[in-house]
């Protein structure tokens, strides 16, 4: 049985994956490291966790990663879904 963080997850990347398949990787890039800060400011760094480990090997996540260039991008986004200051 799965618990409800995780079937949040599920849920997530059932609906980031679906993202149009013929955008621009950068945007695209952006578009997943938004959606996830956003998931990550509602629902902790647990949520983050578990997508870092399930998501470990795709390219689409690699902003997770601590030395990727996008990470500080992603951080920032975090901080601002947190205070509700983001669109």
């Amino acid at each position: 049985m799965i618990s409800s963080q995780e079937s949040l997850v599920l849920l997530f990347l059932h609906l980031i994956l679906e993202v149009n398949p013929f955008s621009h990787f950068f945007y695209l890039s952006l578009e997943i490291a938004d959606k996830t800060a956003e998931y990550v400011a509602k629902n902790g760094s647990a949520f983050e966790e578990i997508v870092m480990k399930s998501e470990s090997n795709n390219p689409k996540f690699s902003f997770l990663k601590p030395n990727d260039p996008y990470r500080a991008y992603y951080d920032q986004k975090v901080v601002e879904f947190a205070k509700g200051i983001s669109m």
